[in-house]
């Protein structure tokens, strides 16, 4: 099944998004928070925000239905 390139775009750009809202989340604990939180805490961090956004591409992927309702929501946004 070939998926559009509008619905291409936000399989990978929802999951970059989550990566990169984490990573920012992470940071900012991190800074605040770098005498107090140990190295395990902070490598688990990590974890959590890589596979949150790797599980939310392949619920994405296996789902393109929910895509597609992604896609209205964002047009209806956008306007």
């Amino acid at each position: 099944m070939a998926l559009s390139p509008d619905l291409l775009s936000l399989l990978i750009g929802v999951p970059v998004a989550i990566f990169v809202l984490g990573t920012f989340v992470a940071f900012l604990f991190y800074k605040f928070t770098r005498f107090v939180v140990g190295t395990l805490v902070k490598i688990g961090l990590s974890f959590i925000v890589l596979l949150s956004s790797l599980g939310s591409g392949f619920y994405l992927y296996k789902n393109p239905s929910f895509l597609k309702e992604i896609k209205k929501s964002v047009s209806v946004l956008l306007r």
